[in-house]
């Protein structure tokens, strides 16, 4: 956040201005309110809700590093028009903490991983996703395509 800040109102205005933006990984964090990775250091708030640690117990690794399977959350509120034909593809993610959103209804796809973690938000012109798309094949391809496309 510390090199983002100066660039904090630049990236409010893209947003408001209602072009299209995509976060990935740390991009998708970055746009919450804040995280439980550095306290007292707030994110953008361009999403409700928090970032938080993987708490798991249950014999899952952590940082989560690997192939999952994402599920698409399709919902009259959000936008999955990124995720178009990568329902049930298998995506490449490496983490340690995840989205805690205050609205769900954003959330555009999930992965099991010891929990339901929500991996990918739609909102409006405003994308984010916790997974790679670059490093995910043809799947991640496909949303890149999709992003691009909104573009034009």
């Amino acid at each position: 956040m510390d090199n983002i800040a100066p660039f904090s109102d630049i990236i409010t205005a893209h947003v408001e201005d209602n072009k299209p933006m995509l976060g990935i990984c740390l991009g998708l964090q970055l746009l919450f309110e804040s995280s439980e990775e550095t306290n007292n250091i707030n994110g953008l708030g361009l999403m409700n809700g928090t970032v938080k640690r993987f708490n798991l117990d249950n014999g899952y690794k952590i940082p989560h590093m690997g192939w999952n399977q994402i599920k698409i959350n399709d919902t009259d509120s959000n936008n999955v028009s990124i995720l178009e034909g990568t329902d049930n593809e298998y995506m490449y993610f490496v983490h340690s903490y995840y989205i805690n959103p205050s609205v769900e209804e954003y959330v555009t796809a999930y992965t099991d991983y010891g929990m339901n973690v929500p991996v990918a938000i739609g909102k409006d012109n405003l994308f984010a996703l916790q997974f790679h798309p670059e490093k995910s094949g043809k799947a991640g391809l496909k949303i890149l395509n999709n992003f691009v496309n909104l573009i034009d």
